[in-house]
């Protein structure tokens, strides 16, 4: 099993509350067969010189195609303020209707290859993660 996935700006803001969209594309698919794709997204701060460089959980999208919501972005998700969508069965996008300043950093996304297990459950079989793309634009 093996793929590869670019993670690219579809849309990046010039200014505070302007809509942000990534597009996370799986590409060069080879034998996945019955499996499945799930995403992680998530977030870390550019600030200069932070060392610790959390990482922070927007969400996921699971095996199942359920989205699973990072504690700190909660409420945006279930606002419809950020949306986690799956445009075909290699994109997925991440849509942020109206940028914050606080939003600007650095966002990654990983997808997983999910395998069907003979107790008809699911199991991890591959994991690649972008090279992370940057969002920022100068406050006014």
């Amino acid at each position: 099993l093996q793929f590869k996935v670019t993670l690219t700006a579809s849309l990046n803001p010039q200014s505070t509350s302007e809509p942000t969209e990534l597009r996370c594309e799986v590409g060069d698919l080879l034998h996945l067969q019955d499996g499945r794709l799930g995403v992680t997204w998530s977030y870390s701060t550019n600030a200069p010189g932070d060392v610790s460089q959390k990482k922070i959980l927007i969400a996921s999208l699971n095996e199942q195609g359920a989205l699973i919501a990072g504690s700190e972005y909660q409420q945006r998700l279930d606002s419809g303020e950020i949306a986690v969508t799956r445009k075909e069965s290699n994109v997925f996008i991440l849509r942020v209707l109206q940028t914050r300043d606080a939003d600007m950093g650095s966002y990654s996304c990983v997808v997983t290859a999910w395998k069907p297990t003979q107790q008809s459950g699911w199991e991890k079989a591959k994991e690649v993660q972008s090279t992370p793309v940057t969002v920022q634009w100068t406050p006014k």
